[in-house]
């Protein structure tokens, strides 16, 4: 199993810390199962993959309680993110890899933000704090925006050479707080501080640290990716 994991998935210093240690090691036995025992094909599970990322901010918007916004919106994320990891693993072990699916996989660059955004607002109306809400849209769109320049211009890594790449106990110390501070962080912290009870200046905290963070990373990727693209035509200038 170790051998077909090396071949179909990723390797660590591309993966973050939750999906290496716990959702790949799911994901390869339900691709397997579906390329032994069914006909589905990898796009058919990229498109059901982007149909419920389209409807899962949808589900978060109308959820009425607090503990529906966090459940929904924890459990659609996770399962949109293993049908992401589960269409690319099929895709591979059949062969079948493909430019369309690749295009509509994009879509989540777009969709997992939104549902970011409706769920941290959603959560931030239920707890009657309203200051947060336009730093969530702003950091949403110049995150949207930056992604949109890096697929036309596409920048070098900025934290891979940060971040240790083997699996010592302090790359994976790394890769875990990247985690906990990237926008998927919110699904495993927002749950956590339901079920203790703890009070709400806490969860406030958390998005005062990590919103600067976003914005800023966001900035970072403007910069290099305007940069790479000052020194290219600078380059076919001289040429």
């Amino acid at each position: 199993m170790e051998h077909l994991r090396r071949r179909v998935q990723k390797p660590f210093s591309r993966e973050d810390f939750v999906t290496f240690y716990f959702l790949r090691p799911l994901s390869i036995y339900l691709s397997l199962g579906i390329v032994r025992f069914t006909s589905i094909s990898a796009n058919q599970i990229t498109y059901f993959m982007a149909l419920l990322a389209f409807a899962a901010p949808v589900a978060v918007f109308f959820a009425p309680t607090l503990s529906g916004v966090i459940w929904t919106g924890t459990i659609l994320y996770h399962i949109i993110f293993m049908l992401d990891m589960v269409d690319g693993e099929v895709a591979r072990l059949r062969g079948t890899v493909s430019k369309k699916g690749e295009i509509v996989d994009a879509t989540l660059w777009f969709l997992l933000p939104t549902l970011y955004g409706v769920y941290s607002i959603r959560i931030l109306d239920h707890l009657h704090y309203d200051a947060l809400k336009i730093v969530i849209v702003m950091v949403l769109v110049s995150s949207v925006m930056t992604f949109l320049l890096q697929k036309l211009y596409p920048p070098k890594k900025l934290l891979s050479k940060y971040i240790p790449g083997k699996l010592t106990l302090g790359g994976r110390a790394a890769y875990m707080l990247r985690y906990m501070l990237s926008q998927a962080g919110i699904y495993i912290v927002a749950p956590l501080w339901y079920l203790l009870g703890l009070p709400k200046e806490l969860l406030i905290a958390y998005w005062l640290v990590t919103l600067p963070l976003y914005f800023f990373y966001a900035m970072m990727r403007l910069g290099t990716v305007l940069r790479d693209a000052d020194s290219k035509e600078v380059s076919n200038s001289e040429q």
